[in-house]
């Protein structure tokens, strides 16, 4: 009889509210969603720890490892403005930064629609930058292609001396979504990312660099990102 009672004053009050234009109180789990602009609805991450960056294989310690992050998304997870995501940058760079002196790096966030968000930033050994390489030449041709193309115009400078953090998310992106659609040989030389891919980067140039927004740090990776589908404005 008591719980029949408080059934009909939860509708008495439901149908009140409704009768003024109001609507019922939410739980505290729905009010976080929506202050969060939906992202965490569609399971996009909001937060970063520093146990969901791995360390790229031939990296080093200290200062010379280098990162990467990969937070599959599912079909519901549709899109991130490119607000959001800078906003989201600047949280995952807060995080990373204590693993380098003054806060010395660079990382690229880069969303793929319905795959994944990608976190990854600037190679900081050869060993990392050679390994970062091998995969984009196995996984992401198009990207490799680009990118040989560089390396034949520098001739004499080293892998991590041409990789930027954007190349570096490029290819973990292009990894993660050869995996997801089930392409057995990757992401091939014509291949490109679906619209709405979008790419953001946070962080420094060097130690007394101010740590905010940067733009594709020059005409080599604009050029890659209008290739491969990736917007950054």
């Amino acid at each position: 009889m008591v719980a029949f009672t408080r059934f009909l004053q939860a509708l008495l009050c439901a149908f009140a509210l409704t009768k003024h234009g109001l609507s019922a109180p939410t739980n505290n789990r729905t009010l976080v969603l929506e202050e969060n602009d939906s992202l965490a609805k569609r399971a996009v991450p909001t937060e970063f720890r520093l146990d969901d960056f791995k360390k790229t294989a031939g990296s080093g310690s200290g200062n010379s490892a280098t990162y990467y992050a990969v937070y599959p998304l599912t079909s519901a997870d549709t899109e991130i403005t490119q607000p959001q995501l800078e906003d989201l940058a600047r949280k995952a760079y807060d995080v990373l930064k204590v693993k380098y002196t003054n806060g010395n790096t660079l990382l690229t966030m880069e969303f793929v629609p319905k795959v994944a968000l990608v976190i990854a930033n600037n190679p900081h050994s050869r060993d990392a930058g050679d390994r970062i390489v091998s995969l984009g030449n196995q996984r992401v041709k198009k990207w490799f292609n680009i990118f040989s193309t560089r390396q034949s115009q520098n001739q004499g400078k080293t892998s991590d001396e041409l990789l930027h953090c954007e190349d570096h998310a490029t290819v973990r992106a292009g990894a993660e979504y050869a995996r997801k659609m089930g392409l057995e040989n990757g992401m091939g030389p014509s291949a490109k990312f679906p619209k709405k891919t979008r790419a953001a980067t946070w962080g420094k140039y060097r130690a007394n660099d101010a740590s905010e927004l940067k733009p594709p740090c020059d005409s080599w990776c604009k050029d890659m990102l209008l290739k491969m589908g990736v917007e950054w404005t």
